[in-house]
């Protein structure tokens, strides 16, 4: 009988048995990696597709389309359709009294009487634009199109509310003017009123609607890095903590506003705290994995994240790879965006 041995080697059998299950557990964990990568995308894609087919609603419609983009407690993302109502019509009542000739004040008083709208709505309007009246100085008809810009709208009081230039849009007081009210002088000597009145349009906020789109839990819109411009800590530079935000086209196509949603309802009836912006420049949506958004030190370091970008005039929607960036600075932040721009700018 042969001796009992302690100590014996590996079998070549048992050496491929383990090699085997190693280069299984590998090409999970590799397979994971790329799942997670084509999540961020495939999320990133089908985003930039709602807002794609939101455009295409908003061509030719008076009121255009939006979206509402509902962030939760865990991180998760929810896209709504939005509904928007009719524009608010209006007759200027009160307007102040005549400046200077060539005075173009940044904001002006307003009393306004609602035509086809309750006086309590004007509390959910967020822009106003001035048009010509029907024929005499009392018409409540709009006759022709626009004479005037859109301009930033808050009313907390109705009738009475606020109008002001956009500055984020480049309104200046060279460039913009208050079109003056038949018998009260209006805000500028120099500029005289319509012949046939003047009727004000109020544009509404608009309300959450169906779901268009849920990220997939592996997915979400990482909304610190998200925003509008090249200066992150601006109002409008980050998206972060402002609750359920609206995305809305103009009838051209173009990106109308951004904003924060005011639900037209009897228990919510302030405005929200910032007001709504035509941007100027592109809007940029950071796409990231969700679960490593919540453990990474270095957001913008990822290599799976993707950029869904608007562009303001055209409203052309694009998705770009993002660049990791060593930093998350706000001179990081504007690295990587300038990186996505000159991605999309190059055609890749």
């Amino acid at each position: 009988m042969s001796p009992h041995r302690s100590h014996r080697g590996f079998t070549l059998v048992e050496l491929l048995v383990v090699a085997s299950i190693l280069a299984v557990l590998f090409s999970l964990v590799l397979s994971g990696m790329r799942r997670s990568k084509g999540s961020v995308k495939g999320a990133a894609q089908q985003f930039a597709a709602v807002l794609r087919q939101t455009q295409a609603r908003a061509l030719g419609n008076e009121v255009g389309a939006s979206l509402m983009i509902e962030p939760d407690a865990d991180g998760g993302i929810t896209i709504a359709e939005g509904n928007l109502l009719p524009f608010m019509e209006c007759t200027v009542t009160k307007m102040p009294p005549a400046a200077a000739a060539g005075t173009y004040p940044t904001s002006t008083e307003l009393t306004l009487s609602v035509l086809n709208a309750t006086t309590a709505d004007l509390k959910f309007g967020y822009k106003l634009r001035y048009f010509a009246g029907g024929g005499t100085a009392n018409s409540t008809q709009r006759r022709g199109p626009p004479i005037s810009d859109w301009y930033a709208f808050r009313s907390t009081a109705p009738p009475a509310a606020t109008v002001s230039f956009q500055a984020v849009s480049g309104q200046t007081s060279r460039n913009a003017y208050w079109p003056p009210v038949t018998g009260c002088g209006g805000c500028c000597a120099a500029t005289p009123p319509p012949s046939t009145g003047l009727v004000a349009c109020v544009a509404r906020y608009p309300t959450r609607g169906s779901v268009a789109m849920r990220f997939p839990k592996a997915a979400t819109v990482d909304l610190r890095y998200s925003g509008t411009g090249n200066a992150p800590s601006s109002t409008w530079g980050n998206l972060d903590a402002k609750g359920l935000l609206g995305i809305a086209f103009d009838q051209l196509g173009g990106l109308d506003a951004l904003m924060q949603q005011v639900p037209a309802s009897t228990t919510n009836t302030t405005p929200s705290a910032n007001t709504p912006i035509d941007p100027s420049e592109p809007v940029f949506f950071f796409i990231v994995d969700r679960a490593e958004r919540m453990k990474m030190d270095r957001k913008l370091a990822t290599k799976s994240g993707f950029w869904v970008v608007i562009q303001p005039q055209t409203g052309q929607v694009d998705v770009a790879a993002n660049v990791p960036q060593t930093g998350v600075d706000s001179a990081a932040l504007t690295a990587a965006r300038a990186n996505a721009r000159q991605s999309l700018d190059l055609g890749r």
